[in-house]
């Protein structure tokens, strides 16, 4: 955990002299991340520093408040690095609504975020809430959450800080948030941040029957339960099963033609879909074939049953994990959400 009240717990170097004589004057809750505000006594750099939390603590980062200069491990650019110092240099940010819901009065808490854009990092980070809860039991535990991901927290939760965002926009500096927080944090005697590990092992420390709300496929039924087989679709990454269609979808998406090409992409995708499912029922004439996914372009054929939608709320997403947990086979591409399933 990361102390910051009544003291804080952590030291900065300047990565532009090495120098360890810096002055922490601040803490900045940006969004997806939290930096300290600093500056070097020796060499007059003036910069902000992430704090070891989620993606951060694999991959800090230093980058200075103009945004000309970054220090950083190379693997963190464009999918981590790139947003953080876009924010920084374009500070104008969007307000999102903040919610507050307490359950529970503490003294001491520690804060999990669990900001992200992408939804298995978000799952991921949700899992610290669920141990925290387990050998933290004098502590309050609180998430900052995005809001259609807060089903997925534990009920036992001191608070719960939701934001309504789409996750596509958590690495943005969210308007409002920083002053939120800290107008909570006097509300406490003792606060801690949570390092939020990304790489939990979940076989030994959580049980997703109480993430998910709903039991495991029980495979003791496998072979008598009638077979069901799930597709899961997405209109932004696409089964094409051809290297040309592959490289044309990539070449589409970098020169920004995705829109134009979009249509040959999805009739691709449901002409796939459709005559895997057909395939499936001529050898298992009693198998049921569902769908989830978000969008809803496209036809599939009439034995399957359609689940997908243009907006993920959470009842949609319950709904689909009922599905995946009576499914024998669930089949998707890379990145069409297969992690719960």
């Amino acid at each position: 955990m990361i102390e910051i009240k009544p003291s804080t717990a952590f030291d900065v170097e300047c990565k532009q002299c090495q120098s360890a004589q810096t002055a922490v004057h601040s803490l900045f809750f940006q969004g997806m991340h939290t930096l300290a505000d600093a500056s070097c006594q020796s060499c007059g750099f003036e910069f902000y520093q992430t704090l070891p939390i989620g993606h951060d603590l694999l991959f800090p980062m230093q980058i200075a408040k103009d945004g000309k200069y970054r220090f950083h491990d190379p693997r963190a650019n464009g999918w981590l690095a790139d947003s953080l110092v876009q924010s920084i240099k374009q500070p104008v940010s969007k307000s999102f609504q903040i919610e507050k819901k307490v359950n529970k009065s503490f003294d001491q808490v520690i804060i999990v975020n669990c900001l992200d854009t992408c939804f298995g990092h978000v799952f991921g980070k949700i899992w610290n809430t669920y141990t925290l809860l387990a050998n933290k039991k004098d502590w309050g535990i609180i998430a900052i959450i995005p809001e259609r991901c807060q089903w997925l927290l534990p009920k036992e939760l001191a608070e719960v800080w939701s934001i309504s965002i789409d996750l596509k926009d958590c690495d943005q500096t969210i308007g409002g948030l920083d002053e939120f927080i800290k107008t909570q944090l006097s509300r406490f005697e003792k606060i801690s941040l949570s390092h939020t590990y990304t790489h939990l092992d979940h076989t030994k420390y959580i049980d997703f029957e109480k993430v998910l709300k709903r039991p495991r496929f029980d495979l003791k039924e496998f072979l008598i339960l009638e077979p069901q087989f799930t597709f899961i679709l997405r209109e932004d990454r696409f089964w094409l099963n051809s290297h040309v269609l592959y490289y044309f979808f990539l070449a589409s998406r970098k020169f920004k033609m995705e829109r134009l090409f979009k249509p040959l992409f999805i009739w691709r995708q449901m002409h796939l879909v459709n005559k895997t499912g057909r395939k499936i029922l001529k050898s298992l004439p009693h198998a049921h074939l569902k769908s989830s996914g978000l969008g809803n372009s496209g036809k599939l054929f009439s034995q399957i049953d359609d689940h997908r939608t243009d907006r993920i709320l959470p009842e949609t997403e319950m709904e689909w994990n009922e599905i995946y947990s009576r499914s024998h086979i669930v089949i998707g591409v890379h990145g069409s959400n297969m992690l719960i399933p």
